[in-house]
Parts: structure tokens; sequence; C-alpha cells
């Protein structure tokens, strides 16, 4: 019966010092409704050349609700492509596209979209801040797919 006892109070004692150490930070705000500075229609649809010269562009600035532009610095990237199927997942850019990221980009056509999740940005004031998920694809009427670029 002692060492039953003794057994629970080591127990409660610890469980009360293991609380006390457990401090959570505090959350970094979201931001959602983000877009690419080219779609000035805010429909997530663009051009595969706007989307080039984006992902080429020295910093990767995106447009939030209320006009404000944050700078990525850190998010997971993929591309989920129509024909055939399938997702591609590239894993984490820092202040980039990925090179990866980048060549996959140039082969995609109609309707293929791009994701990024886990965004992490600076805004104007170089504050950090958690950014919502980040989607756009390519416009149905873009201008030639990349098999027809090919053979030109």
């Amino acid at each position: 019966m002692r060492k039953s006892l003794l057994v629970i109070l080591v127990l409660l004692a610890s469980t009360n010092a293991f609380s006390q150490q457990k401090k959570t930070p505090p959350p970094t705000p979201t931001v959602k409704n983000c877009h690419v500075p080219a779609d000035t229609a805010n429909t997530n649809t663009l051009a595969l050349q706007d989307i080039k010269d984006w992902a080429d562009s020295k910093s990767l600035v995106v447009r939030c609700t209320g006009g404000k532009t944050y700078t990525l610095t850190q998010f997971t990237i993929s591309i989920i492509k129509q024909n055939p199927m399938q997702t591609l997942d590239f894993g984490i850019g820092n202040n980039g596209i990925p090179l990866m990221a980048r060549k996959a980009i140039d082969q995609m056509g109609p309707m293929d979209t791009i994701l990024m999740r886990e965004v992490n940005a600076k805004d104007d004031t170089g504050k950090d801040c958690k950014l919502s998920t980040i989607v756009f694809k390519v416009a149905a009427e873009s201008t030639t797919a990349p098999a027809e670029e090919k053979k030109q």
C-alpha cells in the first residue's frame, strides 16, 4: 500500500513540474487571401509567362487582403499537373523557388496548379508573419503548351 501511494505522489509531483515548464509561444498572425501581384483580378489564374516572371523575380512578393504586400521567406511547394494527373512535391523553398520546382514550372500546361503551404513571409516593416495557403493556376487560354514550345 505504501509503495503504491509513493508512486502516485511521485507521478503527481513530476506532472506538476513538467506542466509548469511547458509554455506555448504566442501564435503568429495569419494573413488570408494572398495573390501574385500580376493577378489584378484576384482570380488565382495567371498566364504561364506571368508565373515564370514571378518565379524568376529576385524576391517572391505576394499581395494580400487590404493591399498589403509580403515577401515570402519559406514555404513548401507542390505542382498539381492535370495531364497526366499527378502531384509533384518539391519540398521547402527558402527565399525563392527550388530549382526542380522552377524547371517544372517551365513544363506546366493549361489548368496546372501551384500550391504553396506553410508560408512564412515578412511584411514591409520586416516583421515575420504566417500566410495562408497560396494557390494559383495556369490560365486555360495560356499562349502555348509545353509540347508546342519544343516544336517551334
